[in-house]
């Protein structure tokens, strides 16, 4: 991939970064109005925007594996370590973006438990990109404008 097409999908993902935060801010205010009353209308919205932000995530991590990955190799040469840790920390939030979908398509009626588990995976996914966008993404993009002067 030339350095114009790593601009391109760092910009992507960036774009893709902001929309996860909406859906994400709208998920979480649907589930704690569900929480609040109940209603079947807002376990419908709720799951929509749930099952949204989960597409999303499955997205985006399939870009940045496709992307990322290969610009840490080329910075870090054969030093695995920081790519093993990204795939790790992509399959530990895949399987909980799973369990959510799952969790969110069988609840008929919000429990406690049920409203905390779907919260704090939402905020666990956002924390960890934050964490991209705020040290992975910069790194990445350096590396990419060196390439550029080179």
């Amino acid at each position: 991939m030339m350095q114009t097409e790593y601009a391109v999908c760092m910009s992507q993902l960036i774009m893709q970064y902001e929309e996860i935060k909406i859906t994400s801010t709208h998920a979480l205010d649907l589930l704690y109005a569900w929480a609040e009353d109940g209603d079947s209308i807002q376990l419908d919205k709720m799951r929509h925007q749930v099952l949204k932000f989960c597409q999303l995530c499955f997205e985006h991590t399939k870009q940045e594996e496709e992307t990322i990955i290969p610009l840490l190799k080329e910075i870090y040469g054969a030093n695995e370590d920081i790519s093993e840790f990204v795939r790790n920390e992509h399959a530990h939030i895949l399987h909980d973006l799973s369990t959510v979908a799952e969790t969110i398509l069988e609840t008929k009626q919000p429990t406690d438990e049920t409203v905390q588990m779907i919260s704090r995976a939402l905020n666990q996914l956002l924390e960890h990109k934050f964490i991209e966008e705020q040290a992975l993404y910069p790194l990445v993009q350096t590396h990419i404008n060196k390439k550029k002067l080179s």
